[in-house]
This record gives C-alpha cells, sequence and structure tokens, in this order.
C-alpha cells in the first residue's frame, strides 16, 4: 500500500469534505447542484449557486493534478464533476433559447433567461414574473468562468451549436452596461418591490466575463480554426469599463455601497484596474458594513432579521429604517475578503480573516459534523434595542441556510491557497488579476480619395493620397455601417436552437472599424460611422467639428485599444470637403498634424495600407464564408451616390416673378411671410419661456398660422410652385416649409412634379453645401432627421451616471431620460418635448452630441451634476449668446441659429468651464431685410431671464456707477441653475436637515418629505435623485440656484429644531427683508426705489399675485441688491458679533422654555425662536 505525503493527505481531506457538504447535493442526471437538501428550496439549482460550487471542485482537481500521476485518476473525476456541473447550466440556456433571441433585441426583464432552474430535469420551474430572473451577474459569471475553465484545459463546449449558444450569451451580456436588472441579490431596489437598477456588480462581472472571452477558442486545446472562436464587441467592453468606474464605490441608485462589489474589485471578476478605486471600494465596505461575523450585504437590509415580515417577500418603504444597525451579517463575505488578500499577496489581512472565519464556523448536523459556514448571523429579538443603541456589540446566533453552499466553496478554495496546494495563477490562468499595462499606442491612419479631383486638389497642397479604386486590388474599403450587416450573421445556429446572431440596431464603435477584417483572401478596411457624409444628419457636414470629433475618437482609440496589433484608421476625403475647389483649411491642418506624427496627446502614423499589413490587426470573418456568393456580393457592395446636383437651377429675376404672381391674384409674399413671422414667434416663446401656458399659446399660433390663407387649394398650391421656381433660395425654403406644415410630406405637387417629402431633402442638400447653417437646422428638424448614433451619446451621459432630460420644465414638458433608448424612440421623444419645433428639436440632438464629446474628454466639466437638462442648457445659451453679442434675446435665437455646429460646441464648452467666449458670426446667419426675419417687438411677456436682463439694463441707465460686471453672481446663479450644479456635499446636507423637521421642506410649491430619510440613506443616489426631481420643478434656474444657497446655509445650522414644514420661500423672503432693512438703517447702497416698491407690492396683494411671481420677484431684488453688499471687514466682524450675541440670547430661551414649559409649549416657542435665528443666519451667510 503506498504511503501519502502531508500534501495527499490534505488532498483526501479536502475531497471527502466537498462531497460531504457540496456533492451530495448534486443530481446525478443534470449535474446541477441544489440548494437546499429540504424545504422548500430542495430541487432548486440557482446558476450562481452552482458556478461558485463547482470553483472548489475545479480548484481541487487542479490540486490533484499537479501533484503527480499517481492521483490523475483523481484529477480526472473531479474534472468530469465540474464538466458536468458547467454542461448542465448550458443545458438549462438551451432549453430557453427562445427568450436568449428576445432578450438581446428588447432587453425586457420579461425575456430575460431564468435564474432558478429544476435540479433534475433543467427546465424552468418558476414563472417569468414570479420572481427576479433578470440578473446578468449570474450568467455573466458562468461566462467568465466557462473561460477560465477552458483556457486551464477543461472541455466543456463540444458542438458548433454550443458556440453559438455562447456567442448569443454573449450578446445579451454585452448591453449590460445599459440594462438594470435584479442584481446579486434578486431584488432590484433594496425595497425588494421589483423595481429593477443598473447594479455595478453586474456591470463589473460582464466587464470581466467580455474580456476572458474576447477571442477564446471554446474547443481550447483541440480547436484552433476560427470558426469556434468568441467574438466580443470592443466598444461594448470599453462602455462597461466607463460605467463601472463611473458607479463605484456606489453599487446602484438604491445602495449607497454592497458587499457584493468584492467579487468584482477581487476574485473571481478582477475588473477594475484603478488601484485608488478598488482601495476606496474596499474601505467602504469595510467601515459601513463589517462587524464581527461577517459584512452586512448593504445598509438597511431587513433579509432574515427578527423584524422581517415572512410573510411577504417586499418591504414597505417607511419600515427600512427599523433594519438600520442590526443588518444580517454574512461570513461570505469575509471568505472574499480572505482569497482577495491572498491574491493581493497581504499575509496580514489573509491571517486576519482566517482566525475570523475558523471562530464563526458551526457544526452541520446534515453533513457528518463537518464544521461550515452559515448563510448569515442575525441579532436576537431581545438584543434589538442594545445593538442599535451600541453597534457590533451584541452576540448574533447563526441562522438562513447551514451550510450556505456558496460561502463554503469559497472557503475550501482559500484554505487550498493558504496551505499551497494551488497557487492563484492556477486559479486564474487568463492573468485577470495583474492590471493590463497598456503601453503608448500607435494609430495607423490611412487616407483615400474619393475620385481623381479631390487627388489633384490634394496633391496641389503636398499630399499624394490613392483613390479607392486605385486600392481595390489591395484592400476593398466600405463605410462603417456594412461591418454591421456582417456582424448579424454571427452567432447564427441550426434550426434546433434557432438563433440569429447579432442584434442588427447595434452600431459598431471606433474599436472595431480599425481593425481589418479577412474573408478568404480578401481583405477589409471601414471608414468610421461618424465619417460618413452623404445623406447624413448635417453635423458631419461642418469641417471644423469633423475634425474636432476626429481627436476625440483618436483620443478614445489610444485609451482604449487592447487588441493585438496596432489600430488602422481610414478614412476618404470627398468632395464636401472642398471650398472654392481647395480642400478646407480644417483638413489641411489635420493632416498636417498627422504627418508630424502626433496630434492631442496621441502618436500618429500615416501611411499606406500596404505599409501597415503585417503590424494592422486583423480578424477573420469566418462566419461569412459559408454564405451565397449573392449574399456576400451585397454585403461587399458600396453605396451608391445617390446625391442630389450641388446646385440649384438659376431663378429669374425678381420682377418677372411678382408679375407672373400678381396675374392669379395671390400675394405668396404675404402668405409666405406671414407663415415665417408666426413660426418665428412661437420659436421665441418655446426658447425664451418656461410658463404653464405654452401649450394654449403654441395651439393659437398654429391656428393663426393657417386661419388667413382664405384661398382655394389648387390655385393656392399652383401660385406657391410658380413661386417656388422664380424665387431665391431662402424664399424656396420658406416656401416648401410652408407647403409642409399645410399639406404634409406625403403630399405631391404636380406643378413641380415632386412631393414635398422630395422638395425638403433637395434644399437640405443644397443649404448643406451652401453652409446656410439657420436652413440647414429647420429643415433637419422638418424632415425629423436624427444623428445616426444619437442612441449612443445618449449612452455615454448615462453610463457616466447622468441622467438626461430633454424639453423644457416643468414635468410633464421636460422628459427624462433613465435608461438607454434606440435612436427611434429617443428622436420621438425629443421632438414631443420640443413641441414638434424643428430647430429646438435638431438642437436638442446637437447638444446630446456635443455632451457626449466632452464628458469623453472633459469629465470634470461634469462634476456636482447629475442630472443634464438639455433644454435649460439651450435656454443658456441663448441667453448668455445674447447678453454677450449685445443683441436683442429675439435676435439671439436667430444668430444661433445660423453659427456652425461648431460655434456651437464651443459655446457650450465655454459655458460649462465658465469661461468666456466670443462668437465670430459667419456669414451663414440670415439677413435683416429678408422676409424670413422681420424685426418686431414681443406680444407677449417676456421670460424670466429676459426680464432680468432688462431691468439690469435699465439699472444701467439709472446709475452710473452700476456696472455689467455687478451682475457676475446673477450669471453664475442662472448658469449654475440651468446646469445643475450643486455644491459639494449638498445631497447629504439635505437629507440632514430633514432629520430636523417634521413633514418636510416646501420648495415652491413642492414637497421633501422626512420620510424619505427612513427608506433612504444618506449618502443613497436614489436620495440625491428624488431631491433633483424637486429642486428641477422649480422653473427659474436663478430661483432654484438660491434655493440650494438656503438649504446649504440650513445644514451649517445643526442645533436648531427647523419646525413641522420648513418653507424656503418664506426663508428666502424674510432674509431679503431683513437685508434690506439692515442696509436702510445702516445706510447702505440696497434702494428701495421700482423694484423694491413692487415687491412690497407683491406681499400686500397676495391674493391677486402668485406665489410664483412673488417668489420670482425676489429672485430680481435678490440679483440687484447683491451687488451692493461691499463692506470692510470691520463692518463684517461687527454684524458676525451681533448675529453671535442673538444666537446666544436665543439659545438661553430656548434652554428656559425647557425647563418651564410643557413639551407641547415648548416645541411652539422653539419654533418661533429657530425660525427668527434661521432667517438671520441666512442673511449673515449670505453675505459674508
Amino acid at each position: 500500500m503506498r504511503s501519502r505525503s502531508n500534501s495527499g493527505l490534505r488532498l483526501d481531506y479536502f475531497r471527502d469534505q466537498i462531497q460531504a457538504v457540496i456533492l451530495t447535493r448534486q443530481d446525478p442526471n443534470s449535474g446541477l447542484i441544489r440548494s437546499s437538501t429540504d424545504g422548500f428550496y430542495y430541487n432548486l439549482a440557482w446558476i450562481r449557486d452552482n458556478v461558485y460550487a463547482s470553483l472548489c471542485v475545479w480548484g481541487l482537481s487542479l490540486a490533484y493534478r499537479k501533484s503527480g500521476s499517481d492521483e490523475s485518476a483523481s484529477a480526472f473525476q473531479l474534472e468530469q464533476i465540474v464538466v458536468k456541473i458547467m454542461r448542465g447550466l448550458l443545458q438549462c440556456f438551451a432549453s430557453q433559447a427562445d427568450k436568449i433571441e428576445r432578450f438581446k433585441v428588447s432587453l425586457n426583464r420579461a425575456d430575460a433567461l431564468h435564474s432558478v432552474y429544476d435540479a433534475a430535469t433543467c427546465s424552468s420551474c418558476v414563472a417569468d414574473d414570479d420572481w427576479g430572473h433578470l440578473q446578468l451577474d449570474a450568467l455573466s459569471l458562468y461566462l467568465l468562468t466557462l473561460a477560465q475553465m477552458t483556457t486551464s484545459g477543461l472541455e466543456i463546449i463540444y458542438t458548433a451549436d454550443e458556440v453559438a449558444l455562447v456567442q448569443n450569451l454573449v450578446f445579451c451580456v454585452e448591453l449590460s452596461h445599459r440594462t438594470p436588472d435584479f442584481g446579486v441579490w434578486e431584488r432590484g431596489e433594496k425595497s425588494n418591490q421589483g423595481v429593477v437598477e443598473l447594479n455595478a456588480s453586474s456591470v463589473g462581472m460582464a466587464k470581466a466575463a467580455l474580456h476572458a472571452l474576447d477571442g477564446l477558442d471554446l474547443y481550447g486545446s483541440n480547436g484552433g480554426g476560427p470558426d469556434s472562436l468568441i467574438h466580443v464587441a470592443p466598444d461594448e467592453l470599453a462602455r462597461c469599463g466607463y460605467a463601472l468606474n463611473a458607479m463605484l464605490p456606489r453599487e446602484s441608485n438604491s445602495k449607497e455601497v454592497d458587499a457584493a462589489l468584492l467579487s468584482v474589485i477581487g476574485y473571481p471578476a478582477f475588473a477594475v484596474e484603478n488601484s485608488y478605486l478598488i482601495k476606496r471600494t474596499r474601505d467602504d465596505i469595510l467601515n459601513k458594513l463589517e462587524g464581527r461575523y461577517g459584512c452586512a450585504r448593504f445598509l438597511r437590509d431587513g433579509y432574515r432579521t427578527v423584524l422581517e415580515d415572512p410573510n411577504r417577500l417586499h418591504y414597505h418603504y417607511y419600515e427600512l429604517v427599523k433594519f438600520e444597525n442590526i443588518e444580517s451579517e454574512w461570513p461570505l463575505f469575509w471568505a472574499l475578503l480572505l482569497l482577495d488578500a491572498i491574491f493581493r499577496g497581504d499575509g496580514q489581512d489573509a491571517e486576519y480573516y482566517r482566525s475570523s472565519l475558523e471562530n464563526i464556523l458551526v457544526v452541520s448536523i446534515s453533513d457528518d459534523g463537518a464544521l461550515v459556514m452559515p448563510e448569515l448571523y442575525i441579532v436576537p429579538a431581545e438584543s434589538i434595542d442594545e445593538e442599535r443603541s451600541r453597534p457590533h456589540t451584541v452576540d448574533r446566533h447563526a441562522a438562513g441556510q447551514i451550510p450556505h453552499i456558496w460561502s463554503q466553496s469559497l472557503y475550501y478554495l482559500a484554505q487550498m491557497l493558504l496551505e499551497r496546494l494551488i497557487s492563484p495563477a492556477e486559479l486564474d490562468p487568463l492573468n485577470l488579476r495583474q492590471p493590463t499595462i497598456q503601453s503608448e499606442v500607435v494609430v495607423q491612419v490611412v487616407v483615400a480619395c474619393e475620385c481623381e479631383e479631390i487627388a489633384r486638389v490634394m496633391e496641389d497642397d503636398g499630399f499624394l493620397f490613392p483613390t479607392i479604386q486605385q486600392l481595390d486590388n489591395q484592400i476593398r474599403i466600405l463605410p462603417g455601417n456594412h461591418l454591421n450587416e456582417m456582424f448579424t450573421s454571427l452567432g447564427t445556429s441550426s434550426e434546433q436552437l434557432n438563433l440569429s446572431g447579432r442584434p442588427t440596431k447595434e452600431s459598431i464603435g471606433m474599436l472595431a472599424t480599425s481593425q481589418l477584417y479577412r474573408i478568404d483572401n480578401l481583405l477589409l478596411a471601414f471608414t468610421p460611422e461618424f465619417w460618413a457624409r452623404k445623406g447624413k444628419f448635417y453635423l458631419a457636414m461642418d469641417t471644423e467639428l469633423l475634425m474636432d470629433r476626429l481627436k476625440m475618437e483618436l483620443y478614445y482609440l489610444s485609451k482604449n485599444w487592447m487588441q493585438l496589433g496596432r489600430p488602422t484608421l481610414l478614412l476618404v476625403l470627398d468632395k464636401t470637403i472642398l471650398a472654392e475647389n481647395k480642400c478646407s483649411i480644417h483638413i489641411l491642418s489635420m493632416l498636417r498634424k498627422f504627418r508630424d506624427g502626433y496630434t492631442t496627446g496621441t502618436r500618429i502614423q500615416l501611411g499606406s495600407i500596404n505599409d501597415f499589413r503585417s503590424t494592422s490587426c486583423i480578424t477573420h470573418l469566418v462566419h461569412l464564408e459559408n454564405l451565397s456568393k449573392e449574399r456576400l456580393n451585397v454585403l461587399l457592395l458600396r453605396d451608391k451616390d445617390t446625391s442630389i446636383p450641388e446646385s440649384q437651377p438659376v431663378s429669374p429675376s425678381t420682377s418677372i416673378s411678382e408679375r407672373i404672381l400678381s396675374q392669379r391674384g395671390i400675394n405668396v409674399m404675404q402668405i409666405i411671410r406671414h407663415f415665417t413671422e408666426t413660426s418665428k414667434r412661437k420659436r421665441i416663446q418655446l426658447f425664451s419661456s418656461s410658463q404653464q401656458d405654452f401649450t394654449e399659446y403654441y395651439k393659437n399660433l398654429k391656428a393663426e398660422s393657417s386661419s388667413s390663407l382664405g384661398y382655394e387649394q389648387n390655385d393656392l398650391r399652383s401660385a406657391l410652385s410658380t413661386f417656388f421656381f422664380f424665387s431665391d433660395v431662402e424664399q424656396r425654403v420658406e416656401t416648401v416649409l410652408f407647403m409642409h406644415s399645410q399639406w404634409g410630406g406625403d403630399y405631391f405637387v404636380p406643378e413641380l412634379e415632386e412631393s414635398v417629402s422630395k422638395l425638403l431633402k433637395q434644399q437640405y442638400h443644397y443649404a448643406c453645401l451652401s453652409k446656410n447653417w439657420y436652413h440647414v437646422r429647420l429643415l433637419a428638424g422638418t424632415m425629423r432627421l436624427a444623428q445616426f448614433d444619437l442612441s449612443s451619446c445618449a449612452n455615454d451621459l448615462l453610463v457616466r451616471n447622468k441622467q438626461l432630460t430633454v424639453g423644457l420644465p416643468p414635468v410633464p414638458r421636460e422628459k427624462t431620460i433613465l435608461c438607454p433608448s434606440s435612436r427611434e424612440d429617443l428622436t420621438k421623444l425629443i421632438y414631443s418635448s420640443c413641441e414638434n419645433d424643428a430647430a429646438f428639436a435638431v438642437l436638442t440632438q446637437e447638444i446630446i452630441v456635443y455632451l457626449s464629446m466632452l464628458i469623453k474628454t472633459s469629465p470634470t466639466l461634469f462634476g456636482h451634476m447629475i442630472r443634464i437638462r438639455a433644454g435649460l442648457i439651450i435656454q443658456v445659451l441663448v441667453s448668455e449668446f445674447s447678453l454677450t453679442s449685445g443683441i436683442s434675446l429675439d435676435s439671439g435665437i436667430d444668430k444661433l441659429l445660423a453659427l456652425n455646429p461648431f460655434q456651437v460646441k464651443d459655446l457650450l464648452f465655454h459655458i460649462l468651464s465658465g469661461t468666456d467666449f466670443g462668437v465670430e458670426m459667419n456669414s451663414s446667419r440670415p439677413s435683416s431685410n429678408t422676409t424670413s426675419f422681420v424685426d418686431r417687438p414681443l406680444s407677449r411677456k417676456h421670460s424670466f431671464i429676459h426680464n432680468l436682463v432688462s431691468s439690469i439694463d435699465a439699472d444701467l441707465n439709472e446709475d452710473g456707477d452700476f456696472h455689467f460686471s455687478d451682475g457676475e453672481w446673477l450669471r453664475r446663479r442662472r448658469l449654475d441653475g440651468c446646469l445643475n450644479r450643486v455644491p459639494v456635499g449638498f445631497y447629504p446636507v439635505v437629507w440632514d436637515v430633514l432629520t430636523r423637521v417634521g413633514e418636510g421642506i416646501a420648495v415652491d410649491g413642492s414637497m421633501l418629505y422626512s420620510g424619505w430619510t427612513h427608506e433612504m440613506t444618506r449618502l443613497e443616489l436614489k436620495f440625491a435623485l428624488q431631491v433633483e426631481a424637486v429642486f428641477n420643478r422649480v422653473t427659474s434656474p436663478e430661483y432654484r440656484q438660491l434655493l440650494v444657497e438656503v438649504v446649504m446655509i440650513l445644514g451649517h445650522v445643526s442645533h436648531l429644531w427647523l419646525g413641522h414644514v420648513l418653507r424656503l420661500d418664506n426663508l428666502l423672503t424674510t432674509a431679503n427683508s431683513l437685508f434690506l432693512t439692515d442696509h436702510s438703517v445702516n445706510n447702505g447702497r440696497a434702494k428701495v426705489p421700482r423694484m423694491q416698491t413692487k415687491w412690497y407690492k407683491a406681499e400686500v396683494e397676495q391674493n391677486r399675485l402668485t406665489n410664483e411671481i412673488a417668489t420670482k420677484e425676489a429672485t430680481n431684488l435678490r440679483a440687484e441688491v447683491l451687488v451692493f453688499k461691499r463692506k470692510s471687514n470691520k463692518e463684517l466682524e461687527k454684524e458676525l458679533k451681533r448675529v453671535q450675541d442673538e444666537v446666544d440670547e436665543a439659545e438661553s430661551a430656548l434652554a428656559e422654555a425647557k425647563r418651564r414649559r410643557s413639551v407641547l409649549e415648548l416645541a411652539k416657542t422653539g419654533a418661533a425662536i429657530q425660525l427668527k435665528q434661521t432667517s438671520e443666519n441666512i442673511v449673515s451667510c449670505f453675505f459674508q
């Protein structure tokens, strides 16, 4: 009988333990492991539990495998157990292939793969709506483990259909950065009311899985063919990384911290490369969740506590606070922390968690008396109050499932690592634990010309570029959208699974188009999607903006390139680059930088395809080789040039046009003028107003625009057609816009032999060529055009934890985008929120695109902004542009629309950064003598912003010492209010103030309820979003910002009870009055002329003036008096001393009242004193 070494004995010990505790639960047919041996969960198998259970078996097989040939039988047996578990889960997924097919398109939770199955049959056992099945972290964990095990040598995938199944699972996981799910704990929001949310643990696990599977051969060492490789969209992987980094250390909107993130920052995912972010997340978990028996899952987690109602799964929002400081503690997280310490090589931490785990093990009755890990430890009912008052001091007892399979498997794995039976490298053969060291990326740029004419122009400028026809014998050049179509057949399967491949709606990003592709012997290259200009949204027609975006994409490419080989960027120059038969100076400038080899922090190498063939990243599109020749030829066919002629027909003289029109008796010029003026009035009202009565006003304008016609349709159509043919360029645009407003796009005009929509397209094309941006925007909006990557641009904001709104306040006109949507859905939402105004809708799209560009390159601009309000940003663009240009608001709207896109983007950048700006007017702006832009006064009340500007202008004329610089605080508050910026720590301050009021805080007619603090924690993002939603109901940005300042001041008065309902409007009004009184007594510069008299009138006649008008007048007053706050230091010190004395007196009076009066009397007296004191503190803090 052979003798056993000590390591061999320990291996046998672990085999016996794993057999007794875990493998006794394995079903002999399916291979799945039951989560429990009795009770309700007896025959149920969870994906997550099975994958984690397989890890210790896999680890033990690795230990046996390396111990020598004598143990090969044991190693093989354990490996087959692991394979059976993984293939059992694969069978579960295959049984729901129809769900995979639906989910990858819809991302609907009703179409999600189930998270739990029958352990004996691999079939679903819980209905779609009876459980939170959408758990992308579990699916990602399976894919990650599959990649690691396959790399280690296990053979889990056998057939092509199984490869296709895994590829389609990858399609589902790729979009995890934009798919809210139920998360690790199957609950969604912590109230467990079936509300899904975006979880950092799901995004992180998906990122790790995608990184592990990219380019992996699922047949392992028996593969070698490209048909068993898994393809991952590199841009989706990059977006997962951005989303994860933006969310950490937070788990989700409702969980400010979650111990589940330990599996993301450490084993098994290792999904975070930033060491600071890893440490910050770990420290957050330890500081807020760690106890004497492990870690709580998240704050206010009621699971398995004695106060939890066992008769319902969900919690009422108000009851979450009762679980504070008594949350169940899970030893599972100590096991994860132990593994993390081992992988980090931190012996001290490893020893601490090892000894801690040994102290909380319990004896299992059902597993031969083995020491096992319980699911959790709970506070006994009799010790609840003591634990709340002194957290982590009460002895707890084990509860839940004993043993907890998930925890137990990780504990066995950690023990084997500590005893050096296996090494970290064996559990991580893909080396995910090592941060990727990215060397400097060199971007290879190839430039080709569309035709010989362009090539000759470039040659005159010193550049020798081939035409795409000359390159056809070397490489086939295609637009980027063709690559998207080629990937649609990736992952198709046989009829048994009926999987169709990659969804067509997902666009291909820059990382994908920067690779070369091969089909048999044919080499393919694709231009970036943003570079395609013909027939696209007009942003691509602005060469300066195109070059700016190219710089951004190069930066993105250099920071996210992870492929083998260098990125190769292919650019095709077409006729749109020409200006007066010369190349655009912006393109020439960029090409010279390419030739110099460096631009925007990125190394560039300019050359030819032949130069870069050996150094490029080349991907084999093997899935296309089985296509028919006809289908392949369709994919390889270049888009035909169906562009409209480059110039309009020459128009006859104006006298001929007028003579023909007079014969018909219809004054078409007057009709067009009336239509244009009406449209302009509507646009001015929309851009400058946020009043709730706008909808009715818009209806009146629409009726007015059509009520004055009074002509027969045929006569009017004939007259318009004649006018269209004989008019100039601007009149043609206005004519076709009028036709569209009257008859719609499908209406066919016999005299012009074209439909209205075709006429719109023609005029849009001509306007783009002539760079008449005012008409371009009007026509693009009328045609309801949409930027090709609008959805991706909005998603760039969302994945970085920003919410986006479109339209102007109030709700419901202003609509919030909470989760990613398709381009079609976004376009529909934008046009509906913009009251179908063409200019406002396309400007909204522009703003979303520019914000996407800026957040990638300058993320610090978006600090302290949770919700980005595109409508208010447009409004402040108009007001700031008008103010700095010295023009009226009416003219500012027209001139802003006439700016080229790059100028609008530059203006937005300066507003976000808070720097001064200047815009050079170009010739494309509308002239004052055309029928389109008739100067006229506004017939309705201007916006609040416009009134403020007008009042300051008036004061400039009255007081010689009142300068424009005095309005800087007004401007700053307007900008911060429109951009939704708040001071650092604002939301925690609101939470603190709410704990010192009875019902809540009244904000301009809305309420912040103190009950929110019972549901949401202090740093919870959901709380911040609730507060933001209330403050966003304040329609005036300046006034909103003043209210924010009031709350910050109240946060410093931490010792005061603030009453039952704290009314911020009253506090602001009182502060205003006290300030004016104080300055009047002390001969301050604040006076009581025109505006203050109006304010006092508003106070006296409140029955005739609404609260909204009163508060806005308060803001007017505030903006005017702020400039007179200059005092000497001695005066400030004297005022501070006086206020402090009053504070002391008030505190003394309050203390005396507490001794002498009842609780009720005390509350009333204290509230009155404290309200007065709060107002005085506001005054003091405002003007320090």
